[in-house]
């Protein structure tokens, strides 16, 4: 049983306690709520470090909203110049062509100096041919081993 399974089965019985209790639990469930976007976004620089994606490029902060977006909609991998680069654009106030330049630049150096065990373990043999992931087959990749991690 999922720590967050366990939460909910406390939430309810709160809420079933009456007035006072129905309160308690929707503020629960919004700290809740905030505690799993900051974990998410913890887990997803934790991944960019262990790829060995370096913290100082542009690419790292783009990668990150680029990860959590796909995250909370994995059929946004399904367009990744359409709507994941447009998307990221606008939430850092540059372009598209940016955001692509810069991540598969953040990409070249991590799979220049990153650690391989890692990245094999994600990535595989997919890394075999061109020496790293294309730039929607990293994010799917991590994207993917996230998932994995939290059970999903």
């Amino acid at each position: 049983m999922t720590l967050e399974h366990k939460i909910n089965i406390c939430l309810r019985y709160i809420a079933e306690q009456g007035t006072d209790g129905e309160q308690l639990a929707r503020e629960a469930r919004e700290a809740l709520r905030g505690a799993q976007i900051y974990n998410r976004t913890a887990a997803i620089e934790d991944i960019l470090k262990e790829m060995g994606v370096n913290g100082a490029n542009l690419g790292w902060g783009y990668l990150r909203t680029g990860i959590g977006l796909c995250m909370e909609d994995e059929q946004r991998l399904h367009s990744i110049t359409g709507y994941l680069y447009p998307a990221i654009a606008e939430a850092h106030g540059t372009t598209a062509a940016r955001v692509e330049r810069s991540i598969r630049h953040s990409l070249d150096g991590a799979f220049l100096v990153g650690d391989l065990d890692a990245q094999y373990k994600v990535f595989g043999n997919t890394t075999a041919m061109r020496g790293k992931p294309t730039n929607s087959g990293f994010i799917a990749g991590c994207v993917h081993e996230l998932r994995r991690r939290e059970g999903m």
